[in-house]
Parts: C-alpha cells; structure tokens; sequence
C-alpha cells in the first residue's frame, strides 16, 4: 500500500556524495582530505617527488640496508638493472598524487552548492587553500614526468597527456588565485598551535 521509494532512506551515519558538501564544516573536512591527499604522496609506500630529486641529483647516494630492495639504486645510477622488478617504481606515487587532485577537484566542483552564509569569506580562503594543493601536485607531477593528464575536474575518464605549457599555465592560475584569495590574517603566527601546516598566500606567492 506504500509507494516504491517508501523504503528508500538516507542513511544518518554516512556521509555520501548527495548528504555532504553542504555547509562550511563539510568544506573545511574536505578541505582536510585535500591536505591528507597531497600528504599521501610522501607516507603512502610510493617513491615521494623530493626523495627522487635528491636520488637523482649529486646530494646522495642511493643507499638503503643491506636487505633492502634495490629501487633507490636504480635511481641513482640510472640503471634499472639494478632492480629490474622494479619496472613499476612509480606507480604508487601516480595513483597518489591522482588521488590528491582528484579529491582537490571534487571539493571545488561542490563549491556553488554549499551554503556560505554563515562564513562568506570561508568559500574563497577554502577555493584558494584547495587550487595551492591541487598546483603543488601538479607541479611535481610535471617535474617527474613531464606530460601528464591535466585533470580539473573529477572524472573516471581515461584523459589524454597534456603539453607541459598547459600544465604550468594551469599551476600559475592556481597559485595566483590563491595569492589573491586567501586572506593576509587567515592564520596569524599567534594561532600557529592551531593551523601550522596551512596553506598562507605567502606560501602561495612563494611557489
């Protein structure tokens, strides 16, 4: 005798696509999960940006213990035959840096509709904080492997390589917006205790 949504309900303990991104404690926890995306890159297993540069460049040798794989080696001598099952070195560190950029680009596709009444000024400093994440991986990612699929949008879709024009261009439009938005005194030195880690516009302006 009911109709056939009847039973159809919104679960009270999940947070979904649909039920989240709705007010500015959603957008600051997922402005969260962005931090927690691009942190990934370095704690995840995979071979992080910095540690590659410092393999690759003269400051180090690529020594590890005894026991240990030999994937740092190969970096370092340029010579995959050091560990030659490590044809596969850096795809951890491509899902996680897509990872980042993917959750960097839902939260800005799910900007217009959150109610910012309450905090109007939050969305532009979140906007800001988000477009630095999503251009510093970005930035790493055109270092190592030069053309990469330019996502700004989240999406399943297998996307084509972009030039690294692109990529930068799309970096400096992030950044600059960022520069912009995020407010002098979002996060004074006097709050440090509470919001050290936090993207500045003096760190955007600094990349």
């Amino acid at each position: 005798s009911c109709s056939d949504s009847y039973l159809d309900t919104e679960s009270k303990t999940n947070l979904t696509d649909g039920s989240f991104y709705k007010t500015v404690a959603d957008m600051e926890m997922a402005l969260i999960g962005c931090y927690d995306g691009y942190q990934r890159t370095t704690s995840d297993g995979g071979v992080a940006h910095y540690v590659t540069s410092e393999l690759l460049s003269d400051n180090c040798f690529g020594g590890t213990g005894n026991t240990d794989g030999r994937a740092y080696q190969a970096l370092d001598r340029f010579d995959i035959t050091q560990s030659p099952s490590d044809n596969n070195l850096f795809n951890g560190t491509w899902g996680d840096y897509y990872t980042g950029i993917f959750r960097c680009n839902k939260l800005l596709q799910k900007l217009d509709g959150t109610d910012f009444s309450s905090d109007p000024d939050a969305r532009y400093r979140i906007e800001g904080e988000t477009r630095f994440l999503r251009a510093l991986m970005y930035f790493d990612l055109v270092r190592l492997f030069e053309r990469v699929p330019l996502l700004t949008a989240p999406t399943a879709e297998n996307v084509a390589q972009a030039e690294p024009k692109e990529t930068y261009t799309l970096i400096v439009e992030d950044l600059l917006f960022a520069t912009t938005n995020i407010p002098a005194d979002a996060y004074p030195k006097a709050k440090a205790s509470e919001n050290d880690g936090r993207v500045t516009r003096y760190a955007a302006k600094a990349l």
